[in-house]
């Protein structure tokens, strides 16, 4: 996968701040996809059906209070 830093080198810079945003945003939730050993083309087509992976204990389930203290 191509780095923030390499992929501004390639085009020579993102065209917008907001561009750079949506592409880190990207390259980490692919990275969270792997860490957790998920298939990133299929977490990506659950993400375009609106199905986001979660990893388990993440802050999201403890503010909708699926988890428990």
């Amino acid at each position: 996968m191509v780095t923030a830093k390499r992929r501004q080198m390639i085009s020579g810079t993102f065209r917008t701040a907001a561009g750079a945003d949506v592409f880190c945003g990207i390259r980490g939730y692919i990275s969270a996809v792997r860490k957790n050993g998920h298939h990133v083309i299929s977490a990506i087509q659950d993400a375009l059906r609106e199905d986001l992976f979660m990893p388990s204990g993440c802050v999201g389930e403890y503010l909708r209070g699926e988890i428990h203290t």
